[in-house]
């Protein structure tokens, strides 16, 4: 699975303003459903902050993926916001997140959320990558960051057959 299939230029914000959670999240909302075509972006901010209340999704390591399964999507669509100054995500470490990946995916299709969801967490593990994502100056060169990075772990990724 590649996160660039799932993400374009117009789902990167670089410069989030810190502020309250919910204000960031909806504004990464408000960002994924206009890029979906979606004219309402209510009932997917409804479930992302549902989905919130339960657990944050702050993983630790100035990072947070938000996710969400929704009506209307057609797949999994993903929106990614830089906040260099940081934002109080509640995370499991209790500092503050600088990148957040929102994962929205379709009801009908919970095992291809869930794949990316793990891609994700996997990619955000990778040495620098953070570091490097954080520092993209334009929207570009975030999406051509990612994108070397699926490519990468394709090409160390060992094909079904010879997986045991």
């Amino acid at each position: 699975m590649r996160i660039s299939d799932y993400l374009t230029r117009d789902r990167i914000a670089l410069d989030l303003d810190a502020g309250p959670k919910t204000a960031v999240l909806g504004g990464l909302v408000s960002m994924l459903a206009a890029s979906l075509g979606l004219p309402d972006r209510e009932p997917l901010l409804a479930e992302v902050l549902r989905r919130e209340s339960i657990m944050s999704t702050g993983i630790g390591d100035g990072i947070a993926i938000p996710h969400a399964a929704a009506d209307g999507i057609a797949g999994p669509a993903i929106a990614i916001g830089i906040a260099r100054g940081g934002i109080d995500f509640e995370s499991v470490d209790g500092k503050p997140v600088h990148v957040i990946f929102l994962l929205v995916g379709s009801r009908d299709a919970p095992g291809l959320q869930l794949k990316a969801l793990a891609r994700i967490a996997r990619l955000t593990r990778e040495p620098g990558f953070i570091a490097s994502l954080a520092a993209a100056e334009t929207p570009e060169a975030a999406l051509a960051l990612i994108a070397a990075e699926d490519a990468r772990a394709e090409e160390i990724t060992p094909p079904p057959e010879l997986k045991r």
